[in-house]
């Protein structure tokens, strides 16, 4: 499970939440009603709730940002990837845009990079989490993310998302260029990281985007809340219980199966 608070609050105080469920066992998502959700803050019960189960959404390109070190954050961030692929559709299209993290050896020389190269094929997207990306194929930080999210003729299938790891602080800055550019684009942009990265996180600032941090351990949980919410399909409008909480826990009971996942409450100025 995963999910994600959606902005603002209803004239009445109601919250809304986006909340995606998923099967290790199955790409198919399994199907459950609304008495099957359990909601509590801050250890109690959300009893006013409803839920609403929206269409499957649309086929998305979703573009994996990440270093071109397998050892980077002890290789979780290409094992949390290649498990989300036990929810790609089908119809779904990933590209993997490698780059260099500072430390880790000079880049290229700049050049205008080609847009990012998409495929549907699983197994290829598999052996290429399991390989060590070649240098040419690389860019520094900053170039990665201007070609993520560039909007170009090419755009290959429904809307773009990216996710973008890093395991080291950034010795660059990011130009304003590419600040403008993802100022303007509107495309989901999504950062985890394994430790302090003060360039990227003012990049993130700037942008408006979600930064969060985790141990090695947490990672690929991380990633794949990221990746589940993008098939988030239930949202669910409720009266909350405390006015003053951090988080709203969702579980969902059914016959076959159960999990759970919490929910961080964003203030508005975050």
């Amino acid at each position: 499970m995963a999910g994600r608070m959606l902005p603002g609050e209803s004239l009445k105080g109601t919250r809304r939440i986006m909340v995606a469920v998923a099967s290790d066992e199955s790409k198919e998502p399994p199907k459950v009603a609304p008495l099957q959700f359990i909601l509590s803050e801050g250890g109690q019960y959300v009893t006013s709730y409803k839920v609403m189960e929206k269409p499957q959404g649309e086929a998305m390109s979703v573009i994996f940002v990440i270093p071109r070190s397998r050892e980077a954050a002890g290789g979780a961030f290409f094992d949390g990837a290649a498990r989300c692929l036990n929810w790609k559709r089908p119809s779904d299209l990933w590209s993997v845009l490698p780059y260099i993290e500072t430390g880790d050896g000079e880049p290229p020389a700049p050049h205008d990079p080609d847009p990012p190269l998409f495929t549907s094929n699983a197994d290829a997207l598999a052996n290429t989490l399991r390989a060590t990306p070649k240098k040419m194929d690389c860019t520094d930080l900053w170039t990665a993310v201007w070609r993520a999210t560039k909007q170009d003729a090419n755009q290959v299938r429904g809307k773009r998302h990216v996710i973008l790891f890093s395991s080291s602080e950034e010795g660059r800055i990011a130009g304003h260029g590419l600040i403008a550019n993802m100022q303007s684009s509107r495309i989901p942009l999504q950062v985890i990281c394994s430790g302090p990265n003060g360039q990227l996180q003012e990049f993130c600032k700037r942008t408006h985007v979600r930064y969060r941090v985790g141990i090695e351990e947490e990672l690929p949980l991380l990633i794949e809340q990221a990746y589940l919410n993008l098939l988030a399909r239930y949202e669910i409008a409720y009266q909350p219980v405390s006015a003053d909480i951090e988080e709203v826990k969702v579980r969902v009971q059914t016959p076959n199966g159960w999990g759970e996942t919490r929910i961080p409450y964003l203030k508005e100025s975050e």
